[in-house]
Formats: structure tokens, sequence, C-alpha cells
């Protein structure tokens, strides 16, 4: 049985550095501590619980656009100017409209460079 009373602890997220090779994944086997995860909480403790294609649109997309665009406006502009002068290649594995991997970081440094 799931305990679906534990919910994201802020005071607890911060805390711990990641540990090389902790990340819990369907492949490994592990099973995360407190059980599967219900969703993903948008706007703090008592925001709703988001699903996963959701929680793209609403959570991770515009997050990662806020750090293109306010952490790093300087790489932005000069893969902009580099593709004005040469094609560009970004590499990645992952695509962004397949919801069942990872979302495609390069996917998303081309819909906001190019």
């Amino acid at each position: 049985m799931w305990d679906t009373t534990i919910d994201f602890e802020m005071n607890k997220a911060c805390r711990c550095p990641p540990r090389k090779g902790r990340r819990a994944s369907k492949a490994s086997g592990r099973v995360r501590k407190h059980g599967r995860v219900l969703g993903h909480r948008f706007g703090g403790p008592d925001g709703e619980l988001l699903g996963y294609v959701e929680a793209r649109k609403r959570i991770y997309i515009p997050a990662y656009r806020w750090v293109l665009e306010q952490r790093l406006a300087d790489e932005v502009r000069r893969l902009r100017d580099l593709r004005q002068v040469q094609p560009v290649v970004l590499l990645d594995y992952e695509n962004i409209e397949d919801t069942s991997n990872p979302m495609s970081h390069a996917g998303l440094v081309k819909g906001w460079v190019w």
C-alpha cells in the first residue's frame, strides 16, 4: 500500500546533494522510497497536482525557457549568430513530443534559438 499523504517537503528538498548512481529508474528495478509519483506540484505546497504532459507544458518548459533567457542569454546569442554563418547541429537522443522518454533538451534549445 502506498502512503499518499507524503508530499513535497521544501525544507528537505535542498539539503541533500545528489549522490552518484542513486537515480531511480524503471530500468534499474529500483522503487522510489515513498511509492510511485502521483503528479507534479504546480503553484507551491497547496497547488494543483499535474500529470506528466501538463507538467511539461506548465512547469518544465517555462522554467527551461527562463534559464535560456536569464542565465544563458550570451550562449543563446552566440548560437543564433553562428546559425547565420553555418549549419548548427544540436545532438540529443530524446524527442520532445514523446512523453514515454525524458524531454529533449536540444529540442527545447532549438525551439527557443531558431
